[in-house]
């Protein structure tokens, strides 16, 4: 019965000029909806949020993905990370470092900008567009340890357990690649990776979208959902979040998204 109602509808929608479309085979229209679903799929147990500035991602995290696991959140510039650890206080599952991740263990100078959000280890470059010139400035430089996601992983192992199905979220300010470079013992872990790609260059020498998504597909990951995060006055993406799936773990996990609306 049920079954023929159904197809009473979808012909008569169909001669309306309409289509039903079944909402497992809609793609998510934002990233939350998009993590939701990728969360629930991989079980994952501990997401890395690399450049955390004033816990921005974490709020989304809860609020809007409503995930519960763990998150360890990077953040190298002082008076930001004071700011994070306040809140860190009243979220047991959130564990905040005062340093940056990168290819190998140091210090490092780091450009804060006149938008902290902008900071970053690279000179600022506006020549691309101009959208943020007032802000992509050099306020003053801070000296700050960097970290390898490798070596944090195999702290927190020796601490406590934080699953398999690992989250990698890095928004760096052109720093990205290097993270990868440093987690290469870690990266059969990491079950997918969020990376902000860049389409316009904010930044000297960093690497472009082509780039990352090369560096990634080498590593074994594939391409998951793209997502614009800001464009500039012709309609240009200057930024868009990028996530890619681990492929091999995602054939343990059934190798099938169901998305929901």
């Amino acid at each position: 019965m049920v079954a023929t109602i159904k197809k009473w509808v979808i012909r008569l929608c169909r001669r309306l000029g309409y289509e039903i479309i079944p909402a497992t085979r809609i793609m998510p229209r934002s990233i939350g909806t998009h993590l939701v679903s990728l969360f629930g799929l991989l079980g994952t147990t501990c997401v890395f949020d690399v450049g955390a500035n004033t816990g921005q991602y974490r709020d989304f995290l809860r609020k809007e993905v409503r995930y519960t696991g763990l998150i360890v959140s990077f953040e190298p510039v002082r008076k930001l990370v004071e700011i994070l650890r306040e809140k860190a206080q009243s979220d047991p599952g959130w564990l905040v470092y005062h340093c940056a991740l990168g290819a190998a263990v140091g210090r490092q100078s780091i450009n804060v900008m006149s938008a902290e959000t902008l900071s970053s280890f690279l000179a600022p470059d506006n020549s691309a567009t101009d959208l943020f010139a007032p802000y992509n400035v050099v306020d003053h430089t801070e000296d700050v340890e960097v970290r390898t996601l490798d070596s944090i992983i195999e702290e927190l192992r020796a601490r406590m357990d934080i699953g398999k199905n690992l989250y990698l979220k890095m928004d760096t300010q052109g720093y990205d690649l290097e993270v990868l470079k440093g987690a290469e013992h870690s990266l059969a872990m990491i079950a997918a990776v969020q990376t902000e790609l860049s389409c316009l260059a904010l930044y000297k020498n960093m690497p472009g979208y082509v780039e990352m998504l090369a560096a990634l597909d080498q590593k074994g990951f594939q391409l998951s959902g793209m997502f614009p995060v800001n464009q500039d006055t012709s309609l240009r993406i200057i930024e868009s979040d990028c996530v890619m799936l681990n492929s091999a773990l995602v054939k343990s996990a059934g190798n099938r998204l169901m998305w929901t609306m």
